[in-house]
């Protein structure tokens, strides 16, 4: 992080830094999650995702918060004003991927219903493919 005159600035934008960290990670867990719902047919584990949701709802709207008060407030430039829309679109995005590991759980007691079937596997590795993403993305963003 980049030293600023005003140390509370400085603060403010490691704060955001790290909610979106955290908001990612309830993500990831949420995808993970939702697919070992559907693979192993636990519907205790599905409810829990879709309960989920709504922290990760929470910390979205305070992601925007933040971020209207930092430009409202410190009126951000360069690397500072980057980092700070780039947590207000990643926000958007990781909230996107709670809804549909939500949706996906969800999913899980309908699926759970059927016979289970040999894709078990595939559905496995590409969710795993697709929380590898999650966490190149985060890691860019940190």
């Amino acid at each position: 992080m980049s030293d600023h005159t005003v140390k509370a600035f400085t603060e403010e934008l490691d704060g955001l830094v790290s909610l979106v960290s955290r908001m990612g990670g309830l993500a990831e867990k949420a995808v993970i999650d939702s697919i070992k719902a559907i693979t192993r047919r636990d519907l205790g584990l599905a409810k829990a995702v879709v309960a989920g949701d709504k922290d990760i709802d929470l910390i979205q709207r305070e992601i925007e918060a933040r971020v209207m008060r930092i430009l409202a407030l410190r009126h951000p430039m360069a690397k500072d004003l980057r980092q700070t829309v780039a947590a207000l679109k990643l926000a958007s995005d990781i909230e996107r991927i709670g809804d549909m590991a939500k949706n996906i759980a969800r999913r899980s007691e309908t699926i759970s219903e059927y016979e289970p079937i040999a894709l078990t596997k595939s559905i496995d590795r590409m969710g795993k493919l697709a929380c590898a993403q999650l966490k190149q993305v985060l890691d860019a963003y940190n």
